[in-house]
C-alpha cells in the first residue's frame, strides 16, 4: 500500500512539474486546427499557432454558386458549437484564445435570391435602403428613423400600408418585395394669414405655417412713391411699421398691411470739415413736417469750432435738430484743435517686423498709450529703444502719464540657425515670465514661471498644444526646436482675497491695512473713535454703509475695501435702537446714531408670505405700517416690528442699487396686494442719482419712487454717477509681481483709493514710489482725499529665502548632486541617478514616498526642505522563464504552487 502511495505521490509531483512547464512555455500560445468541406475554403488553414490572449481572423470563401452552410468550433473543454452567426462579411474573429481549438466549415448550394426595394421620403431614413438582396427563406429587418421634428406617417409593404411602425421584418422571403416610408412634422403648426393692399407687398404672403413656440417675421414693402399706411395684427393696429415679428406662436393669426401715397419729402444736406464727422451725413431725406437730429463728433484732440445751418452760425454745438421741416436745408460743421494739450509719440520699426500703432501718434496729456512689436516669421525682437534708451527685447510697451513728446523704435533680427524661439503666452488672471518670443541658443536652457493673480492658480500648461498639467514653473533643457508654451489660470480652490482697511481722522479700524481672508470665509472689522470723536461714515467698496462701529464681510469671494471717517463728536447725539422679530427685517437696524434735531426713517420688510403685524415706537403701537420717521430727534428712542403670516395676496418688489450709493429699503421687499411702497435713493458723497429703472423702464433721476396699488411682482434699480472732478492715479509694477488695481485708475475728487502689491513666489516688495518718492517696501498704500493726479510704482526683489534638499544614495550607484543642496525659494532642482556597471535603479524615495525607478527627479518651485534617496539592484541575472514561476521573481515558492494549482483546476484563469 505504501509503495502505491509513494508511486502516486511521485506521479503527482511529476504531473505538477509537467503542468508547470506547460504553463510556462506552451501556455504562451494556442493552436487552432482549421478544416473545411467541399465547395469552399477557410484561410488560414491547417494548424494555426496564435499568441495567447490575442484575436485571430479567419476568412471564409465559398465557391461560385455556394454559400456557407455552417461553421463549428470545438474547444479543448470538449464543447462543440456553431458560430455561423458570428460570421460578418465572410470573416470570423476568434476572441480570447486559450489553448486548443478546432474550426470546421461546410458549404451548400446557394439558394435563390430576391430583391427588396427600400425607400424613404423626406424627413427621415430607412435602414438598409435601396435594393437589398435576400436569400430565399431568410428574413430581413428594416429600421425607420425620423429626423428631429418629424415622425413616421405611414409604412407601405408591397404598396399596402402596415401603419406608422418604427421597424418591419420580412419573414421567409420567397419573392421580390418593396417597402417605403413617409414622414410628417411632429411639431404643432399654426396658420398666419398675411395680406397686403394695393401699391405694396408683404413677404411672406398668403397662408404661412409657423411651428408652435417659434417666431415668424414679415416685411412690408411699398411701391415707389408710396409708404406703409398701417399694419394690423389680428385686427389691431401696430402702426406704420415695415417689419413685424410674431413671437412664440401658440395660435392662428392674421396680419394685413395698407399703403398710401408718400408724403412730400425734403432734403437736408449734412457735411463736415476735417478732423471730425456729422451723423447722419450726406443727403438726408425727411418727410414734410417731421424733425431730424444731427450729431457732431470731433476726432481725438479736436473740438467743434462752429456749426452753420443754412449758412448761418448756430455756435459750437454737438447736436442740432431741424423741427417741422418744410423746405430743403443744409448743415455743416467745422472743427479745431482741442484746448487739451496733446503730445506726439513717434513710433518706428526696422526691417522684418512692425510696431502698432506706428508713425506720429497723438496722446492727450496725462493719458497712456500701448505699443505692440510684431516680428515677421523667422525673426525676433532685437531691441526696443524708448527716447533713445534700450528697454530690452520686449514685445509690448506702455507709455504712462504722457507729459511730453516721446519716441519708440524697435529693431528685429533673424533667428540664428543655432537659435530657436519659444513663444510664451498666458490666459486671463495671470501671466508667464518671460513672455512673448523668447530666443534660446541651440542646446540651451530656458525657465518659465507661471504667475497667477491673487485668488487664482495655474489650471493647465500646454507645450506645443499638449497638456502637461498645472505647473508653476517649467524649464526647457537642451533646446533643439521651436516651442510654444501657454498657461491658463482658474480660481483657486484655496483662494485668498485682500480686504484693504483704512481710516481717516482720529480713530482706528481693527484689523487695519491689507487683511488676507480665505475664500468663503468671513471677516469682522471694528471702528473705534478717539476720545471726543465719532464715526462719521463707513464705506465698503466705495458705498456708504452708515456710521456703524462694526462691519462683517460674509462669504468673501473678491477683494474688498473698507474705509472709516472719524469727525469731532457733535455736542448732542441720540440713539435709536431698531429691532425686528422673526420673518422680516427693519432697515436700518441695531443702534442707529442720530444727530440732535435731525430725522431718521425706518423701513419694515416682511419675508415672502408674511406681513407687518405691528410697529411699536417707545412702547406705543402704531399698527401695521411699512415705514416710520422720527422727526426732529431730541431723545433716545426704541422702535420694533413684528410680523405675521399674510392673509392676503402679496407681491415682491426687488430693490437694488449700483455702485456709489444705496436704496432703502433694499432687497426683496414684500407688499400686500393693492398696497403702496416708497423707495428712497441715497447717493454717496461726490455722487448723484444717474437713473432709476422700474421694471426695466427708466423713470429718470428721481430721489424717491412710490409703487401704488401693487398687483404683481415689480423691480426697481438705481445707478449713480460722479458729480465732481475726477483724477487719475497711474499704477504700475516692475517684473516679478504686480499691483492691484493697475493702469489708469480714476478717482473722484476727495475720495480715497487703496493699492495692493502682489509679489511672485520667491520675491518680495523692494520699494514703492509714490509720485517719485519712496514710501518703503509696503504691501499696501492708500491715497487719502485725492485732489490731484498721482503715480505709484512698485519694484520687487528676490526674497532671499532658501531651503535644503538632502540627497543620498545606497550601494552600487550615486546621486548627483549629493549631500545637502541649498535651493532658493521658488527655484527648481534636478537630481540624476548615476549607476555602477551591472546595476539599475531599484527605487527613489522623495520625502519618504516612492516615486518609482526613475533616472532623474525634479523638485519644482521649492517652498520647503526635502529629502531624496535612491537604491540600486543588480542587472546580472536577467529575468527568465523558470518552470512554475508564476510571479516572475525567478523562484518557485508556495504562492507559485497555489496559483498554478488553481489554474490547472480551472478555478482561476492564467
Amino acid at each position: 500500500m505504501s509503495k502505491i502511495k509513494t508511486y502516486y505521490q511521485r506521479t503527482g509531483f511529476f504531473l505538477l512539474v509537467f503542468g508547470l512547464i506547460i504553463l510556462c512555455s506552451d501556455a504562451a500560445y494556442a493552436f487552432v486546427d482549421v478544416s473545411y468541406g467541399a465547395n469552399g475554403k477557410v484561410s488560414p488553414e491547417g494548424r494555426v499557432t496564435v499568441a495567447n490572449n490575442t484575436t485571430q481572423v479567419f476568412t471564409i470563401t465559398p465557391d461560385a454558386g455556394y454559400v456557407l452552410d455552417d461553421l463549428t468550433l470545438y474547444t479543448d473543454g470538449g464543447t462543440l458549437k456553431s458560430v455561423k452567426d458570428k460570421v460578418v462579411n465572410n470573416t470570423y474573429s476568434l476572441l480570447h484564445l486559450a489553448y486548443f481549438y478546432k474550426l470546421h466549415a461546410t458549404f451548400k448550394v446557394a439558394p435563390a435570391q430576391f430583391v427588396i426595394s427600400a425607400s424613404a421620403g423626406s424627413g427621415g431614413t430607412i435602414t438598409p435602403s435601396g435594393n437589398v438582396t435576400v436569400y430565399q427563406g431568410d428574413s430581413k429587418a428594416f429600421t425607420i428613423t425620423p429626423n428631429e421634428g418629424y415622425e413616421v406617417e405611414d409604412v407601405k409593404v408591397n404598396a399596402a400600408s402596415v401603419g406608422a411602425v418604427a421597424s418591419y421584418t420580412f419573414e421567409s422571403v420567397s419573392s421580390n418585395a418593396s417597402i417605403s416610408v413617409t414622414f410628417k412634422s411632429s411639431v404643432v403648426q399654426y396658420k398666419i394669414t398675411a395680406s397686403a393692399g394695393t401699391n405694396g407687398t408683404i413677404s411672406p404672403s398668403g397662408d404661412v405655417m409657423a411651428d408652435e413656440g417659434a417666431s415668424k417675421a414679415f416685411t412690408m414693402t411699398p411701391k415707389t412713391g408710396y409708404v406703409v399706411d398701417d399694419v394690423k395684427v389680428d385686427g389691431a393696429s401696430v402702426g406704420a411699421v415695415t417689419t413685424y415679428t410674431f413671437e412664440n406662436v401658440t395660435s392662428a393669426h392674421t396680419i394685413a398691411v395698407t399703403f398710401k401715397t408718400a408724403p412730400v419729402q425734403y432734403k437736408i444736406t449734412a457735411s463736415a470739415g476735417a478732423n471730425g464727422a456729422i451723423s447722419p451725413s450726406g443727403d438726408v431725406t425727411v418727410e414734410k413736417g417731421a424733425s431730424k437730429t444731427f450729431t457732431m463728433t470731433a476726432n481725438t484732440g479736436y473740438a467743434v469750432e462752429d456749426v452753420k445751418v443754412d449758412n448761418a452760425s448756430v455756435g459750437a454745438v454737438t447736436t442740432y435738430t431741424f423741427a417741422s421741416v418744410t423746405a430743403n436745408r443744409t448743415i455743416s460743421v467745422t472743427f479745431k484743435t482741442a484746448s487739451v494739450t496733446q503730445y506726439k509719440i513717434t513710433a518706428s520699426s526696422g526691417a522684418n517686423g512692425t510696431i502698432s500703432p506706428s508713425g506720429d501718434v497723438m496722446v492727450d496729456s496725462g493719458a497712456s498709450k500701448t505699443f505692440a512689436m510684431t516680428p515677421n516669421s523667422g525673426y525676433v525682437v532685437e531691441d526696443v529703444k524708448v527716447d533713445g534708451s534700450s528697454v530690452g527685447a520686449v514685445t509690448s510697451y506702455i507709455f504712462s502719464n504722457v507729459t511730453s513728446d516721446r519716441t519708440i523704435a524697435v529693431t528685429f533680427k533673424a533667428v540664428s540657425v543655432n537659435q530657436f524661439v519659444i513663444t510664451a503666452t498666458a490666459g486671463v488672471n495671470g501671466s508667464i515670465s518671460p513672455s512673448g518670443n523668447v530666443t534660446v541658443d541651440k542646446g540651451g536652457t530656458q525657465k518659465f514661471a507661471m504667475l497667477p493673480n491673487a485668488g487664482y492658480e495655474v489650471s493647465d500648461v500646454l507645450l506645443n498644444g499638449t497638456s502637461i498639467g498645472p505647473q508653476n514653473e517649467y524649464t526647457f533643457t537642451n533646446v533643439s526646436m521651436n516651442f510654444t508654451i501657454h498657461v491658463t489660470f482658474k480660481e483657486s480652490a484655496a483662494a485668498q482675497y485682500t480686504i484693504t482697511a483704512t481710516s481717516e481722522g482720529s480713530g482706528t479700524i481693527v484689523p487695519a491695512g491689507a487683511v488676507s481672508v480665505n475664500k468663503g470665509a468671513s471677516r469682522s472689522f471694528t471702528m473705534t473713535p478717539s476720545a471726543g470723536y465719532q464715526v462719521k461714515d463707513v464705506t465698503v467698496d466705495g458705498a456708504s454703509v452708515g456710521a456703524v462701529t462694526t462691519y462683517i464681510f460674509n462669504n468673501v469671494s473678491a477683494n474688498h475695501s473698507i474705509n472709516v471717517v472719524f469727525v469731532t463728536m457733535i455736542t448732542t447725539q441720540y440713539k435709536i435702537t431698531a429691532s425686528a422679530g422673526s420673518n422680516g427685517t427693519i432697515y436700518p437696524s441695531g443702534d442707529v446714531t442720530v444727530n440732535e434735531g435731525s430725522s431718521r426713517t425706518f423701513s419694515m420688510s416682511p419675508n415672502p408670505g408674511y406681513e407687518v403685524e405691528s410697529v411699536t415706537v417707545d412702547g406705543k403701537a402704531f399698527g401695521a405700517i411699512s415705514d416710520y420717521t422720527f422727526p426732529n430727534v431730541a431723545a433716545n428712542h426704541i422702535i420694533s416690528v413684528t410680523f405675521k403670516a399674510s392673509a392676503v395676496t402679496q407681491f415682491t418688489i426687488t430693490a437694488s442699487a449700483g455702485n456709489n450709493g444705496s436704496i432703502s429699503p433694499p432687497g426683496a421687499v414684500t407688499v400686500n396686494s393693492g398696497a403702496s411702497r416708497t423707495f428712497t435713493m441715497f447717493p454717496n458723497a461726490g455722487y448723484e442719482v444717474d437713473t432709476v429703472t422700474v421694471d426695466g423702464a427708466s423713470v429718470g433721476a428721481v430721489s424717491t419712487y412710490t409703487f401704488t396699488g401693487v398687483t404683481s411682482n415689480r423691480s426697481i434699480f438705481v445707478t449713480f454717477k460722479g458729480t465732481g472732478v475726477q483724477y487719475t492715479i497711474s499704477a504700475s509694477a516692475g517684473s516679478n509681481g504686480s499691483i492691484s488695481p493697475a493702469g489708469q485708475v480714476k478717482v473722484n475728487s476727495g475720495l480715497s483709493q487703496a493699492f495692493t502689491m502682489l509679489y511672485a513666489v520667491g520675491y518680495a516688495v523692494d520699494d514703492v514710489q509714490v509720485d517719485g518718492k519712496s514710501a518703503g517696501p509696503v504691501t499696501s498704500y492708500t491715497f487719502q482725499n485725492v485732489t490731484s493726479n498721482h503715480s505709484i510704482y512698485v519694484s520687487f526683489k528676490a526674497s532671499g529665502k532658501s531651503y535644503a534638499i538632502t540627497a543620498t544614495a545606497g550601494l552600487n550607484g550615486s546621486i548627483y548632486p549629493e549631500g545637502g543642496i541649498v535651493v532658493k525659494e521658488g527655484d527648481s532642482q534636478v537630481f540624476t541617478m548615476l549607476l555602477s556597471e551591472g546595476y539599475a535603479v531599484k527605487d527613489v524615495l522623495v520625502d519618504g514616498k516612492s516615486v518609482g525607478a526613475v533616472g532623474s527627479y525634479t523638485f519644482p518651485s521649492v517652498m520647503t526642505s526635502h529629502e531624496i534617496h535612491v537604491t540600486f539592484r543588480s542587472t546580472s541575472v536577467m529575468p527568465s522563464c523558470v518552470p512554475g514561476d508564476a510571479d516572475g521573481d525567478g523562484e518557485v515558492g508556495l504562492p507559485d504552487v497555489i496559483y498554478n494549482l488553481q489554474v490547472v483546476s480551472g478555478k482561476r484563469k492564467p
